[in-house]
């Protein structure tokens, strides 16, 4: 009787709190991230910023790994809960981060956000901000929370959005402002180069004409260390040649960031550069005209090694090096 007499006041709390998330607006998600077409080419804040609005969206990301056996987030954003929802039909301004700022508390966990699972359709109650150049939406925790309502679901994420990384750019090299019309949404980018590969999990895409992005770990399935979900982790090595790689489109004052989500977001390396280690030569301090051995291990990821050189910079002849199998 005692369990009956909770799960009530359980069902009678979030009908009230959907009673109230009614007197707020229903917009769509291009109502928040469209711009006119007179300020196409710069990037203001959202038309709706500081409103509190009602906007409906399908999950990219699942909030937390699992809600009942590991809790532990997807989207690094410190303390707090983070998701991002996309326009179901991948009509473009149709991406947006979702964040709730208060979770530690018995009340704020009332919005049930952690219990969003990927490719649910959800609707959000919260209010339109702007964090650096993004457009977030950050849900009510307060006084009341006003608790997510999940719509329905469907098999898996929107395919994401075909791109070439020169889409981020202008033809002088700069940002291209246009692309803001995919902030918030998942694109891929094909046959792409990585490079400044960092300890941390965050690398580089470039293409073959001078174009990159940054790779933002903020999913912890790409963060290495104790902060990442899988052990070992590590990003790949500089001058990896990718199939394609799938994120979502932040932006940042310095550029465009993609954000794969799970771990088949990145995909297969097609060709990979060797790995070098154990570099050693036989003398610490050379004197002129004296003659050095240089050993190193060398390993091909995808093949065998064949031949190592290593060049002087000081002399343009050129020693073969020695390898362990």
């Amino acid at each position: 009787m005692r369990n009956q007499y909770f799960i009530l006041l359980a069902v009678l709390f979030i009908f009230s709190m959907n009673i109230i998330a009614q007197e707020y607006p229903l917009v769509t998600l291009q109502d928040i991230q469209g711009i006119p077409d007179s300020l196409i080419g710069t990037d203001p804040p959202s038309p709706l910023n500081g409103d509190t609005v009602r906007v409906r969206g399908i999950a990219l990301v699942s909030t937390v790994i699992d809600p009942d056996t590991n809790r532990g987030v997807i989207i690094s954003a410190g303390n707090r809960w983070a998701s991002y929802i996309q326009d179901p039909e991948s009509n473009l301004w149709g991406g947006l981060n979702i964040i709730q700022n208060d979770t530690s508390t018995a009340l704020a966990q009332g919005t049930f956000f952690d219990l969003v699972d990927s490719a649910q359709i959800v609707e959000f109650t919260g209010i339109v901000t702007e964090y650096n150049t993004t457009t977030e939406l950050i849900l009510i925790t307060a006084p009341q929370p006003i608790p997510v309502t999940i719509l329905g679901s469907e098999p898996k994420r929107p395919t994401p959005i075909e791109l070439e990384l020169s889409d981020l750019f202008t033809s002088t090299g700069g940002y291209n402002f246009d692309a803001e019309k995919y902030e918030g949404m998942l694109v891929t980018f094909r046959n792409v180069i990585t490079s400044d590969r960092a300890t941390n999990g965050n690398f580089k895409i470039n293409d073959f004409n001078g174009h990159s992005a940054f790779i933002y770990n903020q999913s912890r399935y790409f963060k290495t260390g104790t902060a990442g979900i899988i052990p070992g982790y590590q990003p790949p090595l500089n001058g990896s040649y990718l199939e394609y790689l799938t994120g979502i489109v932040t932006t940042r004052t310095d550029g465009y960031y993609i954000v794969p989500v799970y771990p088949g977001d990145v995909g297969p390396v097609l060709q990979s550069p060797p790995l070098v280690s154990n570099i050693k030569r036989d003398i610490v301090e050379v004197t002129s005209n004296q003659p050095v051995e240089i050993s190193a291990k060398i390993e091909d990821l995808d093949g065998t090694v064949s031949e190592a050189r290593v060049y002087s910079h000081h002399h343009p002849a050129s020693a073969r090096v020695r390898w362990r199998d």
